[in-house]
């Protein structure tokens, strides 16, 4: 997860740690850390560390209301959010 759309540009990164990955999901428990709340995105780097188009989130809020909102601690389907965003 970082703080820019374009994973090379990030200047502050948090590296989230999977806890399934398999050809049709992934999820991790989302490590916000010194990320402020606000717009974040999200990728998946592949094992020869091509990332993927940043999937646009926002940190914060209210997890109830849906449309991108995630907070950290929670269990996230990474392959999910990235896969509605590019859509």
């Amino acid at each position: 997860m970082g703080d820019n759309a374009v994973y090379a540009d990030c200047t502050h990164r948090e590296i989230q740690i999977p806890s399934v990955w398999n050809d049709t999901d992934i999820t991790a428990t989302l490590n916000q850390g010194s990320l402020p709340d606000g717009t974040a995105y999200i990728f998946v780097v592949d094992s020869d560390g091509v990332a993927s188009a940043g999937a646009e989130v926002t940190l914060g809020g209210d997890v109830e209301t849906g449309g991108g909102v995630i907070r950290a601690g929670v269990e996230t389907p990474i392959k999910q959010v990235i896969e509605n965003t590019i859509r």
